[in-house]
């Protein structure tokens, strides 16, 4: 019976980290493409096609100029252990340290709960 327990919420964690990094992926795949590629492809292709840049152009330049700064943060924040601490450190700077505590006392109360009542519908 322990086993099964130690064996269910091994396989939750290891479930969670998946789509952990499969967010990671898809972000590591957008934020390039959002802000790189498709200014690049529309710098180039704008003028090709007869199109005006204008303001389009200076835009794209912003943005490709802010992929490499972007990228990093963006990674680091789909991370759900690393935004915690982020908002951690948030919270302890504006003083909102309470609040997250009596948030987590909340969602530890919760997980307590659900694992007992599994246990008395198992037994």
């Amino acid at each position: 019976l322990l086993e099964s327990i130690f064996c269910s919420v091994l396989e939750v964690k290891v479930r969670r980290v998946h789509i952990q990094l499969f967010r990671a992926l898809l972000l590591q795949f957008s934020i390039p493409f959002i802000f790189s590629f498709l200014p690049l492809c529309s710098i180039v292709c704008l003028p090709v096609l007869g199109l005006s840049l204008g303001d389009t152009g200076n835009v794209c330049s912003i943005l490709v100029s802010m992929y490499p700064a972007l990228d990093p943060i963006l990674i680091i924040l789909s991370i759900s252990r690393f935004r915690s601490i982020l908002l951690r450190w948030k919270d302890v700077i504006t003083g909102h340290k309470g609040r997250r505590n009596e948030k987590n006392a909340k969602e530890l109360s919760r997980i307590h709960y659900s694992i007992i009542s599994r246990r008395s519908t198992v037994s």
